[in-house]
């Protein structure tokens, strides 16, 4: 059995399963592409992991992506190998 941390991402493994993750106390829609999909020099992948859901809880999205996309670099050693979409989005206040 592959260790979870090796596993490849969903698309590339006939397992794919839900992740939830609390992002703060607050509702945010996080979508991407090629994010987890990142490896460091270990070859593990990029985790949604609790540093990611701290970043994820900045009180406005543009921080909440910068420091995202800080992890991500961190993680992959400065530079990464291929392209990576990500888009958070949050509901707009209700309109009175």
């Amino acid at each position: 059995m592959i260790p979870p941390e090796y596993e490849p991402p969903l698309g590339l493994h006939p397992h794919p399963r839900r992740q939830d993750i609390g992002w703060g106390g607050r509702p945010v829609a996080v979508l991407y592409d090629g994010l987890i999909e990142s490896r460091n020099r270990a070859g593990r992948f990029f985790a949604l992991d609790a540093r990611v859901a701290k970043a994820l809880a900045a009180t406005d999205l543009d921080t909440a992506v910068r420091r995202v996309v800080s992890l991500l670099l961190e993680h992959a050693g400065g530079t990464l190998a291929d392209d990576v979409l990500l888009v958070l989005g949050e509901p707009a206040a209700a309109v009175t």
